[in-house]
């Protein structure tokens, strides 16, 4: 029965971390386990298949061994058909190396020692793969940060290496205007082995309301063998109006009364508050927002007052929703928030110092 241990997992970075000591000189390395190899490249792989790999070794102390295992970040758990090892016995340290969504070289690592002499027996073994997947799609992640009123687009390639192989069809998704599809091209990839490759334009409309373009775009290939591979949409529609700052800050005592002020700004023309509204007050009472016209048409001023929260807290948060639209570019409202953070604390009561005698 094979048995998932992790003791050098554990151990091993207490022991990289230590501080060196000059009384306490590192241990000699005490070679009692004999291998029949301690690397194994299994060349280059597709990337639909596990590979496993049984490393064998032996104990050639002359004294019972408890064995821990160790293994790499990110690797599949490696196992051991063995806890306990005698003198002379052999035993199995298993490696599995996952290649799905892993492209070009890639190793698969784990460590075996006997427990009570870690740093001193420690064995790694490693196993090898250069991985060419059926169908590799990049990036699986597309999209910007687009200004609003303007088109946005993004890219992603897929290659496959089937005979014949072409984008069969990429099932939509609501966020993307359009989808076009180049033709094939023909290449060698993966050390010469031959290859065709197609790039996606994914259009977005210049109609997407301001805020984050999220979706999911469904890639299939001709490839009987290969699973449909999922792109991700992850945009976002960047607005003409902001908030200066965006948070402002106030240290307080419980009931004070505070202030605070921000400027609505509009890129492309003068400004135009629709509403404003306290979405959260956060204990604070007496709230009152009025907003005043700047000098600059594009800018209007607007402050908040309030008293603080009555008892002490670490942030009370405020938050302020303004619609707001420019009338000097596309008139269409947009909504953006400012928040106000209040520190609420009561000050220490300081002991009078005693006069001298």
């Amino acid at each position: 029965m094979l048995r998932p241990l992790i003791l050098c997992a554990l151990a091993l970075p207490m022991l990289a971390t230590a501080p060196p000591s000059s009384a306490q000189p590192e241990p000699a390395k005490e070679p009692i386990f004999q291998f029949e190899h301690t690397t194994f490249d299994v060349g280059v792989i597709e990337d639909d298949t596990q590979i496993v790999h049984p490393f064998k070794f032996t104990n050639t102390s002359n004294r019972t061994v408890n064995l821990a295992m160790g293994y790499c970040h990110l690797c599949e758990h490696p196992l051991l058909d063995k806890t306990v090892l005698k003198p002379g016995e052999s035993a199995n340290l298993v490696i599995v190396l996952d290649p799905a969504g892993r492209r070009g070289p890639t190793s698969a690592s784990a460590s075996v020692c006997d427990s009570t002499r870690i740093s001193a027996t420690t064995v790694r073994v490693e196993l090898k793969a250069d991985i060419c997947p059926r169908v590799w799609v990049e990036p699986l992640i597309i999209g910007d940060k687009m200004p609003r009123g303007r088109p946005g687009q993004a890219e992603f390639t897929v290659t496959g290496h089937s005979r014949g192989f072409k984008i069969d069809h990429i099932e939509p998704d609501p966020a993307a205007e359009s989808i076009d599809i180049s033709p094939v091209e023909d290449l060698k990839d993966c050390y010469g082995k031959s290859a065709r490759k197609q790039k996606v334009t994914v259009r977005f409309a210049k109609s997407s309301p301001v805020g984050p373009v999220k979706g999911n775009l469904r890639v299939v290939t001709t490839d009987p063998d290969a699973r449909p591979i999922n792109v991700n949409i992850d945009a976002e529609v960047l607005g003409t109006i902001h908030v200066r700052p965006e948070d402002a800050g106030r240290e307080l005592r419980p009931g004070d009364p505070f202030i605070a002020s921000f400027e609505i700004v509009a890129e492309d023309g003068p400004i135009l508050i629709h509403s404003l509204d306290v979405a959260a007050r956060d204990e604070a009472t007496s709230v009152v927002v009025d907003a005043m016209p700047t000098a600059n048409p594009s800018k209007m001023l607007v402050t908040v007052t309030g008293i603080a929260p009555y008892r002490n807290r670490q942030a009370a948060v405020l938050r302020l929703d303004v619609v707001a639209s420019s009338l000097g570019g596309v008139a269409e409202r947009e909504t953006v928030t400012a928040r106000l953070t209040l520190v609420v604390t009561t000050p220490r009561q300081t002991q009078p110092t005693p006069p001298q005698p």
